[in-house]
């Protein structure tokens, strides 16, 4: 699970090129005791790789207390005689080692709390303010915590109040305030792995940002800090307004226009995670594991659903969509463009070719294939392999500048764009649309005088014509040569096949080729980029 996550931020990662026993030892997690002259596993790599019945046979006393109660903390102290007798609205005991519990965690916040977000500093990307507070809270509660003591942690959510409780070999003594909250790390291992992650980040980052986002999200909180054998951590907060319920959001149809750009990029990021992931066939199961998920309905609602929407994978048994033996495969990398048969340049008469040029689609369709193979941060010389060019001159006129002009790429060391460790990255999946050709309808309305003589297809023609480019995509589910999808379509003449299959779904973009700057090359392939 560890390397499924590192995956998702860096394919590169060099654990993820290990077996477990070199994982561990390189982490440092195997040590040698001199006193007893005898080596093993430390008690940090129980904890966070461990099964739960190893861990509970190492530290019986290792769990953590989640608890919501809808109700003022006071009046939940000091009760009234007419409050119903609710001992909790939701509870959560985890057992389950420290990464799992990272994801239970954060999915009891999810559930119990609102979702509110807010724009960056740039006011141009949103941000998501219960994950950035929470997952500073969540992993302070379980990396900086005395695992010797048998006192289990908690994290209680009041309607008005926060609290977490862990044992604790203080540094600081008594009542402080998180200004002046000085950050040491207790049990550096396991926080070297949740950096990894990307759980956390460098020490003292966590209190930059709940000083930082606190006042976003609560209305009038107020922080306290009591450091002793028990550290504590409090945010006293107004109650939230009935709307920023998580459960009044799902009931209401409404969604502002201003929240609507917002959502489809969060959708966007999380089916990207999803695909990701999927690098095999994979059950409903194997993949909430893979993104840490434990919330079926959430992960079907906002993860299976709209990927099979949008065509981005497929089940492996369509005609039984509740089978137990279901799984899902990827079908393309991302869908960059849904092209429509009728809205295509051939379409329209010879004398308007000039409002789609050639060229600019030929240009599409390189940038196309660059963003394509771009999934991490890559250095041009890693995406010219990819791409199969060989040619700098060409690649940074025709790829790289086009690209970074769209913004549908950027450099990861900016101010030095000549930089030997310059990279590129992919900026936002959202800006492919404008690859699709716009076609205004005084374009479409052709008259037969202006129509070439040979478009002048008969419908029982075009029906023909989109049918067998329909057969080619279907029967193109991976990379395959020319000969590999005639023989798939029981086809013999190549230039048949050139002419009615390839060559128009070339045109259409329904299809792509693999090495798209050499295109008689006897290693040529193509795929698939229109989906079903």
């Amino acid at each position: 699970m560890v390397r499924q996550i590192l995956s998702i931020h860096n394919q590169v990662h060099p654990w993820l090129f290990l077996s477990d026993e070199e994982l561990l030892k390189s982490a440092g997690f195997w040590r040698k005791d001199p006193l007893h002259n005898c080596e093993g596993y430390v008690l940090a790599a129980v904890l966070l790789f461990g099964k739960e019945q190893t861990i509970l046979t190492c530290l019986p006393h290792y769990r953590t207390d989640a608890i919501y109660r809808n109700i003022e903390f006071k009046r939940f102290l000091k009760p009234l005689a007419s409050d119903p007798d609710i001992r909790y609205n939701d509870r959560e005991l985890i057992t389950e080692n420290l990464i799992l519990a990272y994801s239970s965690l954060m999915n009891f916040v999810q559930r119990n709390l609102p979702d509110k977000f807010s724009l960056d500093e740039k006011n141009i990307n949103r941000i998501d303010l219960r994950n950035i507070i929470f997952r500073e809270i969540v992993a302070n509660l379980l990396i900086h915590r005395e695992f010797s003591s048998s006192f289990e942690a908690k994290f209680l959510i009041f309607s008005d109040k926060i609290i977490t409780e862990n044992w604790n070999k203080p540094l600081q003594f008594g009542n402080i305030t998180i200004e002046n909250w000085t950050s040491h790390t207790k049990n550096p291992l396991i926080a070297k792995v949740f950096r990894e992650l990307k759980w956390v980040e460098e020490l003292g980052s966590g209190k930059k940002n709940i000083l930082k986002f606190a006042s976003l999200y609560f209305d009038n909180q107020t922080i306290t800090i009591k450091d002793d054998d028990k550290f504590v951590f409090e945010i006293d907060f107004n109650e939230f307004t009935p709307q920023d319920t998580p459960q009044d959001k799902q009931d209401t149809p409404q969604v502002t226009p201003q929240d609507t750009p917002q959502d489809e990029q969060q959708n966007s990021t999380q089916l990207l995670n999803l695909i990701k992931v999927l690098n095999r066939d994979m059950s409903r199961e194997e993949l909430m594991k893979a993104l840490s998920i434990s919330d079926r309905e959430y992960f079907r609602e906002f993860f299976i659903k709209p990927a099979l929407e949008k065509g981005w994978i497929e089940m492996t048994i369509p005609t039984k969509p509740n089978s137990k033996n279901q799984k899902y495969r990827k079908v393309i990398l991302v869908e960059f463009i849904e092209v429509t048969p009728h809205d295509t340049p051939q379409d329209t008469p010879q004398d308007e070719q000039q409002v789609i040029p050639q060229d600019e689609q030929e240009n599409s369709t390189q940038l196309l294939n660059l963003i394509k193979v771009l999934i991490r941060d890559m250095s041009r010389e890693e995406l010219m392999n990819a791409l199969s060019i060989s040619d700098r001159e060409y690649f940074r006129e025709f790829f790289i500048k086009p690209a970074l002009e769209k913004r549908w790429i950027e450099m990861t060391i900016p101010t030095k764009p000549n930089s030997k460790n310059q990279k590129y990255r992919r900026v936002i999946m959202g800006e492919f649309s404008e690859v699709t050709p716009q076609v205004t309808p005084q374009d479409k309305q052709i008259t037969p005088q202006d129509t070439p003589q040979d478009k002048q297809d008969t419908p029982q023609d075009e029906v023909q014509h989109y049918e067998r480019l329909q057969r080619l995509v279907k029967a193109l589910k991976v990379d395959m040569t020319r000969e590999e999808l005639m023989n798939a379509l029981s086809i013999t003449d190549r230039e048949h096949f050139r002419e009615y299959y390839l060559k128009p779904a070339l045109k259409k973009r329904w299809i792509t080729m693999t090495i798209p700057s050499k295109p008689t090359s006897k290693n040529q392939k193509y795929r698939r980029i229109k989906k079903l």
